[in-house]
């Protein structure tokens, strides 16, 4: 009977942990290229499952990093990062920084990277194509002056972060087989 239960609560654990709705995915830059010879690398997390729209309220980003090398349009390297940076979700991914002006993240003047994707984005993670012909990275010079460069190739990879209930519910499963386990090799070590 204790063999069954304990077979039992292994097996419910290992079941809730693989069916829990994890929410969270953190996308992770690849290949990404610029039209003027610069690169991007990095990662940002948020919830995909919260409806975007035109009309729907922003979600603000906290775990990112993105950081651009220089090409012949943008001359200098950039780092987006929560120190310096708001990122927000409407209905494609935006990150803002004034890390110079004198109202840091929204003055002049302020770097402006927007990724858009082809359709939305999966709430399972997976390879997404970014939509390079809208996508731009760009700075807004005090003056009123924009220079900006476009996406030129790359593509987003997400991965559903595991919720702390689920692995305690998955360590919890595990740990119940391996008691089994060595308690069952135990019993071929006594009996030869």
């Amino acid at each position: 009977m204790g063999k069954r239960i304990m077979m039992a609560l292994a097996a419910a654990s290992l079941w809730a942990a693989a069916s829990a709705d994890a929410k969270l995915v953190t996308w992770t830059l690849h290949d990404v290229t610029f039209s003027d010879g610069g690169t991007a690398h990095g990662f940002f997390t948020f919830d995909p499952t919260i409806p975007s729209a035109h009309s729907s309220p922003t979600q603000y980003l906290t775990a990112f990093d993105i950081k651009t090398t220089p090409g012949s349009i943008m001359t200098a390297p950039f780092e987006y990062s929560p120190a310096n940076t708001d990122a927000s979700v409407p209905w494609f991914v935006n990150f803002f920084s004034a890390p110079e002006s004198p109202s840091p993240r929204h003055g002049l003047p302020q770097r402006v990277l927007h990724l858009f994707i082809h359709g939305t984005y999966p709430a399972t993670g997976g390879r997404v194509e970014i939509f390079s012909a809208d996508s731009t990275d760009a700075l807004y010079r005090e003056d009123g002056s924009r220079i900006s460069r476009t996406f030129s190739g790359g593509f987003l990879v997400g991965a559903v972060v595991p919720e702390p209930t689920e692995l305690a519910l998955l360590g919890a499963g595990l740990l119940v087989l391996l008691k089994r386990r060595v308690r069952a090799l135990r019993g071929v070590v006594r009996h030869p």
